[in-house]
């Protein structure tokens, strides 16, 4: 445990090189924390910690941002296939997530 210590990575802001040095941040905490299951709301930050859950086998659970009200985020979309919970926040995204659940407004 790290007693309520946050740990930042980069925001790769669509830049490759942004995207390896947050998937080299995130790989270095998941092997420190082995974390059973990671929460994200995502944006492309997200990422590399929906990839690295999968080959740690820790589950997902993604909340499909508000701000989309009828068309799937991108990190949604590559989050989709791969959680174990995918939450979204309005019905209108159902046609995108047939099998997401609704959480409201969060």
């Amino acid at each position: 445990q790290d007693n309520g210590v946050v740990k930042f990575v980069v925001n790769p802001h669509r830049s490759l090189l942004g995207y390896a040095l947050c998937f080299v941040q995130s790989f270095f905490y998941f092997l420190i924390y082995r974390p059973k299951f990671i929460i994200s709301s995502g944006a492309g930050i997200a990422v590399p910690s929906i990839f690295l859950a999968k080959i740690f086998s820790a589950k997902l659970i993604f909340i499909e941002t508000a701000a989309n009200l009828h068309v799937p985020s991108r990190t949604g979309k590559f989050a989709y296939k791969r959680a174990a919970l995918f939450v979204i926040q309005y019905d209108s995204l159902r046609k995108f997530y047939p099998n997401a659940k609704l959480g409201r407004l969060l």
